[in-house]
């Protein structure tokens, strides 16, 4: 569900940022310090999210899987299957593909 006043406030953010130091103190509201700070910690946040997708869960299996055909000294480990495909990440780039037929 979309953060209807974060993403509010972010926009502020940006426009403020664009202002000169007396534009800003004219208009009141946020600060220049204020805007950096909550850039920052939306682009802390987005980057949490991304790490998050790309983590190799802890109760996942040690098994061997098939090496990953972007890097090639990464291994796969298996995500799941749906119907006849079965879907791979590489555990040294993250990359996820899918192959027919059964895991390795």
């Amino acid at each position: 569900m979309a953060d209807v006043f974060r993403d509010h406030q972010l926009r502020i953010s940006g426009r403020t940022l664009e202002l000169t130091d007396e534009g800003a103190a004219i208009l009141g509201g946020m600060t220049k310090d204020e805007a950096r700070r909550l850039l920052a910690e939306e682009d802390d946040r987005q980057k949490g999210r991304r790490r998050a997708r790309t983590e190799i869960p802890e109760d996942h299996g040690d098994e061997e899987g098939p090496a990953c055909p972007v890097c090639e000294g990464g291994e796969g480990y298996l995500l799941g299957r749906l119907g006849s495909r079965v879907h791979f990440r590489c555990r040294d780039c993250g990359i996820e593909w899918s192959s027919e037929g059964e895991a390795t």
